[in-house]
């Protein structure tokens, strides 16, 4: 397949996910976008027409809340994006497969919330990157801790996608410079 597929962004929002794809130029075709979860069931599903676009934004494609991420189930799902040409709709012209873990994340009253769901006595540690800091967020994991904290450091490859798969929030902070107190 071609590399039509520019960037894409999928948010889960009020019980269905937001989806905003750019291509690399105006295209035409057919969009086929589903997500599994782990067990290779496809949980939701959109097929459009796309014609002559170079962005297309699509609003809430329902989503099963059982299948958010979270703490306690860090549930992960595949998604897979196919542009198929409007003529030959068996013929592909570019593909799109990654993982990922929805969630809704709030902060509200002194409290954390994770899908709606209130965790007030929610414990983060900053991690420092180190040459093998694989072992060191085993250690923060096990000693109770339910996120990393990091600050303005370029994020290891493979960080993200630990954290989603343990279930371990990361919270990004971006280096501050000059910041009057």
């Amino acid at each position: 397949p071609k590399e039509h597929i520019a960037d894409t962004s999928f948010r889960y929002t009020n019980g269905g996910i937001n989806a905003s794809l750019s291509f690399n130029t105006k295209i035409s075709a057919t969009l086929k976008l589903k997500i599994v979860n782990n067990q290779d069931e496809v949980v939701s599903t959109y097929t459009g027409e796309i014609s002559n676009v170079d962005v297309i934004e699509i609003e809430t494609i329902s989503f099963p809340s059982q299948y958010l991420w979270s703490l306690e189930e860090p549930n992960q799902v595949e998604i897979h994006i196919e542009l198929r040409d409007l003529l030959d709709k068996k013929s592909i012209i570019d593909a799109l497969q990654y993982q990922t873990g929805f969630r809704d994340i709030t902060f509200e009253n002194q409290t954390f919330y994770i899908n709606q769901v209130p965790h007030p006595h929610f414990r983060a540690a900053r991690l420092e990157i180190e040459e093998d800091w694989t072992k060191r967020l085993q250690e923060i994991l096990q000693s109770g801790v339910q996120a990393i904290e990091i600050h303005g450091e370029i994020i290891p490859d493979g960080l993200l996608e630990w954290a989603d798969r343990v279930g371990m929030g990361v919270i990004i902070v971006p280096r501050c410079i000059g910041r009057t107190i």
